[in-house]
């Protein structure tokens, strides 16, 4: 596996399901505000039809309605209405997610934190989709909310100093100083007496 994001801003993004899977999908989705994002269910739970809105098409795709170089999620239908929908989307050149059905898939999602524009994923490649969930859980309450506007407050210094001409083997000098000077992250030594104490 080697992982990236994809700007949804470029990509068309299909989600095809009637049930859950395509509705937890569709708000996982919207948070990363897709430009063009497709909604197909042949029959829609009412669930279904609330996440998606105005943007719910009623029936499945066809070849036609699956741009090239596009982004699917199928979620809720058997092997072979799986199989069946994503032949059609390799023909056109699409990647593939298939909820849990790892035989189906070009690539898989990972479990994440979302703090502003700052992303912090954990996947297991489709192997533990609950394990993934679980450290992500973990990973939550040590990456809160402030994260947001310490991501704001460093691209600013960043460009700050680039505007300066600071060359770029000290940008990473000066990331690391202001991290440490603003205590963002446990130091060294407080991480060495956690790890140390044991109990006798």
């Amino acid at each position: 596996m080697y992982p990236i994001l994809l700007d949804l801003s470029q990509l068309p993004v299909l989600v095809i399901g009637n049930g859950r899977e395509a509705a937890r999908r569709i708000a996982l989705l919207d948070e990363a505000n897709p430009q063009d994002l497709r909604i197909f269910a042949d029959a829609p739970t009412p669930e279904l039809s609330a996440a998606a809105g105005a943007r719910l098409i009623l029936r499945l795709p066809t070849q036609d309605d699956i741009p090239a170089r596009s982004i699917l999620f199928v979620g809720d239908y058997s092997d072979a209405q799986s199989g069946q929908i994503v032949a059609l989307a390799r023909a056109r050149g699409a990647l593939v997610n298939v909820e849990d059905k790892g035989q189906f898939c070009d690539f898989h999602s990972t479990s994440t934190i979302r703090r502003g524009d700052l992303l912090v994923t954990v996947s297991t490649g489709g192997r533990s989709p609950g394990l993934a969930a679980h450290l992500r859980r973990y990973l939550e309450k040590m990456i809160g909310p402030e994260w947001s506007e310490r991501l704001t407050r460093m691209a600013a210094e960043r460009t700050r100093w680039r505007d300066a001409g600071t060359p770029h083997d000290d940008l990473k000098r000066l990331t690391a100083e202001l991290i440490e000077r603003e205590g963002w992250l446990p130091t060294a030594a407080t991480k060495t007496d956690h790890t140390d104490s044991c109990p006798t």
